[in-house]
């Protein structure tokens, strides 16, 4: 027994649209489908490689920082910025820093050939940090004993392949067990 519907069906579709040509024209456009789909998965898959991200420049920062962690510095990994810039952009981080603990903020990306920049400056403008750093895609400088106070990190693709190149920044701090600044 059929039910309404399935026979308002069977009696709504043109002479050419049998029941067993409705099921053949389903079932071949189903497999272009499939054919479709399985394309379109193959070319995702193998071309995603080829595209870094914000992760890859994130990781490459906090490899940058392990130099630090040997020497006593935390790694504040949950302090970590990024995004993307373009060559000669820049991009000016503030934060906040404590009197009694030294600094390092270091910089990744996630092109290899690019090559970046970090600075930190004071809330009047002037270079505060005590050593620089550039090597590549990575860069990192240090600030000794600030002030308490608010502080400017600017990072910047000096220049990279790529027209946009995703970078990272993450710091690490120790105390200085009271040392006076430089």
């Amino acid at each position: 027994m059929q039910s309404t519907f399935s026979n308002w069906i069977r009696e709504s579709l043109p002479g050419s649209w049998k029941r067993r040509d409705l099921f053949r024209r389903t079932q071949k456009s189903g497999v272009a489908r499939s054919v479709l789909g399985l394309v379109s998965v193959l070319v995702l898959v193998t071309a995603t490689p080829a595209f870094a991200t914000i992760d890859d420049a994130i990781a490459s920062a906090v490899q940058t920082t392990q130099q630090y962690q040997d020497q006593g510095y935390r790694i504040h990994e949950e302090d970590e910025w990024g995004g993307d810039l373009g060559v000669k952009e820049s991009k000016v981080i503030q934060h906040d820093f404590t009197q009694g603990n030294n600094y390092w903020f270091c910089l990744g990306t996630d092109v290899e050939s690019a090559r970046v920049a970090i600075h930190v400056y004071n809330d009047r403008g002037n270079l505060v940090e005590t050593t620089a750093w550039q090597a590549g895609s990575h860069a990192g400088a240090e600030l000794l004993n600030p002030q308490t106070a608010s502080y400017y990190i600017v990072v910047k693709i000096i220049a990279s392949p790529a027209i946009r190149t995703h970078w990272a920044m993450v710091y690490a701090s120790k105390n200085n067990g009271g040392q006076k600044a430089m």
